[in-house]
């Protein structure tokens, strides 16, 4: 019987002639890809303590103080929020709708669908709500302050409001603060550890900041529904109003004008950014009418456009010259539109698009996406941070913290200059995700297809992984055998069955090695399926953590199903989505010493499954109980099969 070797190269995300489908993997600077993406959590809501207030997000900004750290600031719908940049201590600044004081809104009413958040040229804070425009004012303490103290001294409170709020901001952390009076340079009646802010010891000459709520007034206040958003332009801050810009240059906005730019009636404003071009750099104002939108491009001063980029579609989001429409990635040139590429399933689907960005940013040779796409349109356009290469022209994809993969709405994405990256879901109804580019105990897997060159039926007979550590952080031999700790998964799949189908949860199962799937749905489970829960409904961490079926309990109304390892919580009774893969188990690999011995990575297939197209999925699995686990790099899949007559 003839024997067939094949090496399947694993240097691509997502992509025609790469990989599948790609979770939590990124790929390496040396070729191949490596289990190096997870998302963590800077701050989720939670009753009663300094995030109990959290929403969704809608922008965030970076300000550089010169006392203390970098911090980050974020807007959701009433509230503006300080994080400091080295520290996950994401703590509320002000409520803008019942602030006392400058009070924001003249009903109390929250400040409607604004994303307006941008840095002045005097580094301060503004901000755009319904009817005004916020601003902040900076100053030091004069002199240091105890815990308990309710009078402040500050070296020039000229600009701060007579009573009002402020965050004290220093040493990686921060404390809301609420005063009562003002008297020259002296907040009185301070009460001090707002919004479960733990109130501190404060040095002298750390860095206060209040709020000017009513800075800037609009003459006509913005609807509930009409957006907002915001760009910084050379020295200009503009701010968008439905169908109109307005803007100021000077640090005072004594030349604020509430309609530099006036679109035609009918359209309402969405985005906008800066671009470079040979003609200096432009504003693009995307703009949308009904089911279709536009680009202006606007040159900063006149009070006419130069010329409309028609997109025949809504407009989602722009940055630098990309363009986000629900059909997928564009460039412009100032002059028209160029199609990058679309969601992995929606491509050759000539009647449905799915790319429903809130949310992207370009990055070095990347676009982030933040997207919400629908889950039953394909198996892989799934909710959660897609990143595009524009190199290599490919995806990879990494589920947002504690989301899964449906039933998440996702708000602002934000990379700073020093590549911190932020994003917002509605995740327990408010919560702030950071990137990070190592592994964490939530699943890595890489799918890729291989269709050999004869059209005979083959056999598998073995796998082989090509897999060493990170040579980019971990280029020092490593001797310390309590570093790795890693488990890999290896599953096949042979077309044999549909690939994709789903189900939902019925009901509490003993224990967090099993769980009970409706009887009466979609799926039919078996023995030995891979199966994945796809959100976090009533639960705080199960989805995204793929596992194999080891046995079927029948009952009246549901399947009572055994997984080959434990989920990292008990899956309570909801409406859990399940995703159900025919991914057959083969081999799971343990690495726990120093070094990766080749030989642990050379797999008999057991059953000897016959194909003429394969899957094959590679799973990481950081076991969580080692410290500082490199990260595995995979270069390459061998297999080694038997042509068949």
């Amino acid at each position: 019987m003839a024997q067939i070797k094949d090496v399947i190269p694993t240097k691509y995300g997502i992509k025609d002639g790469g990989a599948f489908f790609t979770c939590n993997m990124r790929k390496s600077t040396d070729g191949g890809v490596m289990a190096g993406y997870a998302m963590s959590d800077v701050g989720h809501k939670v009753t009663d303590t300094q995030t109990a207030g959290l929403g969704t997000m809608r922008k965030f900004v970076q300000r550089e103080y010169t006392g203390s750290s970098t911090v980050i600031w974020g807007l959701d719908s009433d509230r503006l929020w300080v994080n400091p940049y080295y520290a996950s201590d994401l703590k509320q600044a002000i409520s803008l709708t019942s602030a006392p004081g400058d009070n924001w809104s003249t009903t109390n009413e929250n400040i409607g669908a604004s994303n307006s958040l941008e840095v002045c040229n005097d580094n301060e804070i503004v901000y755009s709500g319904r009817k005004y425009i916020g601003k902040t004012a900076t100053s030091t303490l004069d002199g240091a302050i105890t815990s308990s103290d309710t009078t402040i001294d500050v070296a020039d409170a000229t600009d701060f409001p007579s009573s009002g709020q402020a965050s004290i901001i220093g040493s990686n952390y921060s404390e809301c603060i609420e005063y009562s009076g003002k008297t020259s340079n002296q907040l009185t009646g301070v009460t001090r550890n707002m919004y479960y802010s733990t109130a501190r010891v404060w040095s002298s000459s750390t860095e206060i900041v209040a709020f000017r709520n009513k800075w800037l007034t609009w003459t006509d206040g913005l609807d509930s529904t009409m957006s907002s958003t915001s760009i910084k332009w050379e020295d200009y801050v503009f701010i968008s109003r439905g169908h109109t810009v307005g803007g100021w240059k000077e640090d005072d906005g004594s030349d604020f004008n509430e309609a530099m730019l006036t679109l035609p009636a009918n359209y309402e404003i969405v985005d906008m950014t800066t671009l470079l071009t040979g003609a200096g750099t432009k504003i693009l104002i995307a703009a949308n009418r009904e089911n279709s939108g536009d680009i202006f491009v606007w040159n900063g001063v006149d009070t006419e456009w130069e010329r409309i980029i028609e997109c025949n579609e809504n407009i989602k989001n722009l940055d630098k010259s990309f363009v986000a429409l629900s059909s997928g990635l564009y460039q412009t040139d100032t002059y028209s539109l160029t199609p990058i590429d679309e969601l992995p399933d929606d491509k050759n689907n000539p009647t449905y698009s799915n790319f429903n960005t809130t949310d992207i940013k370009v990055s070095k040779n990347n676009i982030f996406c933040l997207v919400e796409p629908s889950l039953t349109r394909g198996q892989r356009n799934r909710i959660g941070l897609w990143i595009y290469n524009i190199q290599d022209r490919d995806w990879v994809f990494i589920p947002v913290y504690g989301g899964g993969f449906r039933d998440i709405e996702t708000g602002a994405l934000f990379i700073s200059s020093e590549q911190k990256i932020l994003l917002s879901t509605n995740y327990k109804y408010g919560s702030v995700n950071e990137l990070r580019s190592n592994m964490t105990d939530k699943s890595s897997y890489y799918q890729i297809l291989y269709t050999p060159s004869t059209a005979h039926t083959l056999k598998l007979q073995e796998i082989k992984l090509n897999i060493q550590l990170d040579v980019v952080d971990y280029w020092e031999e490593l001797t310390d055998d309590s570093i790795l700790d890693i488990d890999i998964i290896i599953r096949v799949y042979n077309f044999l069955r549909p690939f994709y189908e789903y189900s939902q949860i019925k009901s509490i199962a003993a224990d967090a090695s099993h769980i009970n799937i409706y009887k009466d749905y979609y799926a039919m489970p078996r023995v030995g399926d891979r199966i994945e829960i796809a959100e976090n409904s009533s639960n705080n961490d199960v989805a995204s953590c793929p596992k194999n079926i080891t046995a079927i309990e029948t009952g009246a109304d549901y399947y009572g199903l055994t997984l080959d390892s434990a989920l990292p919580e008990t899956v309570v009774s909801g409406i859990q989505r399940v995703i159900l893969n025919p991914l057959k188990f083969v081999k799971k690999i343990s690495l726990t010493d120093y070094k990766i011995d080749p030989k642990k990575l050379k797999v008999l297939v057991p059953g000897q499954p016959e194909f003429q197209k394969l899957m094959i999925e590679v799973e990481f699995r950081d076991k969580g109980v080692k410290t500082k686990t490199p990260r595995p790099q995979m270069n390459s899949i061998e297999l080694r099969s038997s042509l068949l007559n």
